[in-house]
Parts: structure tokens; sequence; C-alpha cells
């Protein structure tokens, strides 16, 4: 049984429908834990025991990104997990900032979920954020 910890920055929408997919099929075969941020994540339907949650506080803003950093570390030395599922481009961003000195880490399995190719802006904008998601 492996120990799985997911990390998304918001839960709403597809995110959530995804994540309460995924949750109910693994807690069936493996420990599983999830971090997300408070601000657009929805406790109540969630489908995962509330021992297993952790809600970060959180605004997507610059000044927030440390503390979202901060207290994913803290949670993943927790539960010291197998694999760590990412969700969605920022905390991809934020995992792999913590990662990027380690040498022992668990296995990382990123899953965009198409914001960047999704999201209605300037084209520009587009291709850096596809680059971004990309390199992740």
């Amino acid at each position: 049984m492996a120990r799985v910890l997911h990390i998304s920055e918001f839960t709403k929408g597809g995110i959530e429908t995804h994540l309460n997919e995924v949750l109910k099929y693994q807690a069936n075969h493996h420990d599983v834990y999830l971090v997300a941020a408070q601000q657009n994540s929805n406790l109540d339907s969630l489908g995962i025991s509330p021992d297993r949650l952790h809600l970060y506080p959180y605004k997507r803003s610059p000044q927030y990104f440390l503390k979202a950093m901060q207290c994913i570390h803290k949670k993943i030395k927790e539960v010291n997990p197998d694999i760590v599922h990412v969700h969605g481009t920022f905390a991809g961003f934020f995992l792999r900032t913590l990662f990027l000195l380690k040498r022992k880490r668990p296995i990382v399995i990123y899953c965009s979920h198409g914001w960047a190719f999704l999201m209605d802006t300037q084209s520009w904008k587009k291709k850096v954020f596809a680059r971004i998601e990309k390199l992740l």
C-alpha cells in the first residue's frame, strides 16, 4: 500500500470532480491525503476524510506563495508520501520549487488540468504558461 499525497491550489470545478474520482478509487488501495488552499476549496463536497485533508491559507498573490510552500513542505514531512500527485500550475510550481535541491524525494505525478491552454487571455500569455506547464 502506497502513501499518496495530492496537492492542489484550488479544488472547485473540474479539479474537484477529478479529485473526487481519483481519491475514491485510491482510498480503496492506498493511504491517501490531500493538501489544498482554503480559498476556492469546498470541504463539503470533497470525497476525503477530514483527518486526511489539510487546507492552508492562500490567495493567488505572490505574498501568499511562501506561506503556501511552507504548509505544503510541512505536510510532506508529516505524511512522508511515496507518491505526490500535483494538480495545477501553481501547486506544481510550489512543489517543484521545494524539491529543486532535494536529492531524496517521492515520485511526482503532475497533472496540469489544461488551465494554461483554456484561459481567456492574450495568446502570448497562453504560450508562456504552456511552456511553464511543459517544464513542470
